[in-house]
């Protein structure tokens, strides 16, 4: 996330949400079911170990900088999930392990006149 992002930016470039900031997001909020613990688990047995790995470089950004830290969530919670644009629909592609589409995202052109 760059620091105060000029305006050329915010006007020239469109982004989504991604796997990296979801977790990210899911890093930093607090699971309303368990105490002492977050969306993504920081504590478990079983997946907090990964869990710190696979965030490790985006924490060593920000973890001793909680402003920094809250004000790079907040800007991942406004970015989309998808994009409906004229010549192109984009989504993050979601799902369950059973349902799992792949790690890469669903382009669908933006065309009608396949008469669907």
């Amino acid at each position: 996330m760059p620091s105060g992002r000029p305006s050329s930016w915010e006007t020239s470039s469109i982004a989504v949400i991604g796997n990296h900031e979801l977790n990210a997001i899911a890093w930093h909020t607090p699971d309303p079911c368990l105490p002492r613990e977050y969306l993504r688990s920081h504590h478990s047995e079983k997946w907090g170990d990964k869990n710190r790995n696979q965030h490790a470089a985006f924490l060593a950004e920000v973890e001793d900088k909680p402003a920094r830290h809250a004000e790079a969530i907040d800007w991942f919670l406004t970015l989309p999930l998808w994009l409906d644009l004229p010549q192109l629909r984009w989504c993050m592609p979601v799902g369950t392990r059973d349902s799992w589409l792949g790690s890469r995202p669903i382009f669908i052109r933006a065309d009608t006149s396949r008469g669907t």
